[in-house]
């Protein structure tokens, strides 16, 4: 077992501001796992959207994620190096985006990098494929928990089955896409 290691600091201030340690067996840290971490410490883990600067006051923390065999954080051992916006949680304004709630799309979202691709072109409805538009609502559902990759659904296909029916395509996909389900 390794330890998961996640340093704070300011953003634009090289001092550290806090720094936890969890026993884990996760070979590279999961968003899950150091949001509960954090959660527990007062802060909020930011969504992870591809490499999007936040607005210093929005998220004025940011926390380098690794795993170490050290409980002190010397050295790392192997993990990627994460490096996630992180604020002080707030009870009055719930966790944003993250919610899992229904939101209404606003233009800055369909301009933010989703799932690493530039101006918006994955902001869409991973049921349907319904690109998002600025009005539209939309939800974003945590997937991990159940064992399958968070996604976004739209007004539509959202529904108390919903992740029932993203495990049926997800099968499905794999079952007929089997050229791209690298086993080694």
């Amino acid at each position: 077992m390794a330890w998961t290691i996640v340093r704070l600091e300011r953003v634009d201030d090289a001092g550290v501001v806090a720094q936890y340690a969890k026993r884990s067996k996760l070979g590279d840290p999961r968003w899950d796992f150091v949001s509960e971490l954090l959660a527990k410490e007062g802060y909020e883990l930011g969504p992870i959207v591809g490499m999007v600067t936040r607005p210093k006051t929005e998220w004025p923390f940011t926390a380098y994620i690794y795993t170490s065999l050290a409980k002190d954080g010397q050295g790392r051992s192997g993990s990627q190096l994460h490096r996630w916006p992180v604020r002080m949680a707030s009870e009055e304004e719930g966790i944003g985006f993250l919610d899992q709630k229904r939101h209404v799309a606003t233009q800055e979202d369909c301009k933010l990098p989703w799932g690493g691709r530039r101006g918006g072109k994955n902001f869409r409805c991973y049921l349907c494929g319904h690109r998002f538009k600025a009005g539209d609502g939309c939800r974003w559902v945590l997937g991990t928990k159940s064992g399958v990759m968070n996604f976004l659904i739209c007004d539509d296909c959202d529904g108390p089955d919903v992740m029932e029916r993203w495990k049926t395509q997800i099968i499905e996909a794999g079952e007929r896409f089997w050229w791209n389900n690298y086993d080694g």
